[in-house]
């Protein structure tokens, strides 16, 4: 395994004052899958006070010391390292109430959630492995590291960890473990909503969101939409629905609004209703909430294959978002006419808007402040008067120039 210049660096420096330094978790799964890690985290036998000796030529933060772990910049990079720890009991089933620093590789990997992230690595000793991590990376597995109920007692957010994984890489998760998560389900309402959060957007983003969030929707489903979920049943329109996110563009917004819909099917709700109550328990932007939910105010909206007609639908809603809901109502359809259907308006909507059809009013070749030298007009009679040769240029009743904007406004006023 080739490890970054930095990280060799403190590994080695870590070993010359007498200590064990490894690599560990996440970066020796994603190295192994032959993926390039987002951090490469270091464990080591070392305490924290040892660290800030060890390399206090180097800036240096205690950013989590209580908990055993100092930043150090090396080669103008940070990297956490943190001594070989056991945790305490859980109390609030998300933190250990203690940790207490350790000698032992082994015993740090004990207190990790999978086995698959549960392995250690260094450029002398090479693959520390005590859980099996390597042959459950090998037939894409997902297990943890002992009892499973314990490891989702303790740290509930474990659970969506488990089913992001599962959607992330494709993997299976191994029976006990499958079981544990639908037992201990209730356990994820005490998370933190942005917690959740974080964990279904890399679900809803991942190549396999469809299949993976129909399996475990009832495991989610209470944290996610609390009273709505009660007595729910999982039934064949979520499936059917959800099958369509692996088929829109990896945007959040939209997948969320496919996952919304289906979810509605499951609770015969108001799919604006519930998105609304969704959005209310979990933590998202403004926008990202407005984009979703407009999408589903108009997901039945009856698309026509004519130049007017969309060009309305994007004065309706707007460029981004008219093309958001054709694709999103493409990737739903099922049969082949409509498909057709959905292409050919696609195909259209494109040309629009390649084109620069006036659609909306900063479209116009016209403004307030011409209506006001050339007309007189004031107030809210500037407002309609472009409303009113806006919907004249959509339906093709007056060419978008001065000139002719003008004159058809006064025939109007005089009529």
């Amino acid at each position: 395994m080739t490890l970054p210049k930095s990280v060799e660096f403190a590994i080695k420096t870590i070993e010359q004052s007498g200590f064990e330094a490894y690599i560990v978790g996440g970066c020796v799964r994603d190295a192994l899958l032959e993926k390039t890690p987002d951090d490469w985290d270091i464990t080591t036998s070392a305490l924290p006070t040892d660290i800030l000796d060890i390399f206090k030529n180097h800036q240096v933060f205690p950013t989590g010391i209580n908990h055993g772990t100092v930043t150090v910049i090396l080669f103008d990079t940070p990297h956490e390292i943190t001594t070989y720890r056991i945790d305490g009991s859980y109390k609030d089933g998300r933190h250990p109430s203690s940790v207490t620093f350790s000698k032992s590789l082994t015993q740090d990997l004990s207190r990790r959630d999978f086995t698959i992230n549960a392995m250690a690595y260094s450029p002398k000793d090479g693959f520390i492995d005590p859980f099996g991590g390597k042959a459950d990376l090998d037939t894409k597995i997902i297990r943890t590291v002992g009892n499973p109920k314990d490891r989702f007692n303790e740290d509930a957010l474990r659970i969506m960890r488990a089913i992001r994984f599962s959607a992330v890489l494709g993997f299976k998760i191994e029976p006990q473990t499958h079981k544990a998560l639908f037992d201990c389900s209730n356990n994820l309402c005490s998370i933190a909503p942005e917690r959740i959060c974080a964990e279904l957007n890399k679900i809803l983003l991942s190549e396999n969101s469809g299949p993976v969030l129909t399996e475990f929707f009832s495991v989610m489903a209470k944290s996610l939409f609390g009273d709505y979920a009660v007595g729910e049943s999982v039934n064949d329109s979520l499936s059917k629905f959800l099958e369509s996110l692996d088929l829109v563009s990896k945007n959040l917004y939209k997948r969320l609004a496919i996952f919304l819909l289906g979810s509605s099917k499951v609770f015969s709700s108001d799919p604006v209703v519930l998105g609304t109550h969704f959005f209310s328990r979990m933590k998202y932007d403004n926008k990202t909430r407005n984009q979703c939910l407009l999408l589903l105010k108009n997901i039945d909206r009856t698309l026509l294959c004519d130049r007017i007609s969309l060009r309305l639908l994007i004065k309706d809603l707007g460029a981004q978002a008219a093309k958001d809901l054709v694709e999103v109502k493409k990737a739903m359809e099922k049969t082949q006419k409509s498909l057709l259907f959905l292409k050919e308006v696609s195909d259209l909507l494109g040309d629009i808007l390649n084109s620069n059809d006036c659609c909306r009013i900063k479209d116009l070749d016209i403004n307030g402040t011409d209506l006001k030298t050339e007309l007189l007009l004031s107030g809210t009679e500037i407002g309609k008067s472009l409303d009113f040769l806006l919907d004249a240029v959509i339906h093709d009743s007056c060419k978008n120039e001065k000139p002719e904007l003008i004159k058809y406004l006064k025939n109007k006023m005089l009529s």
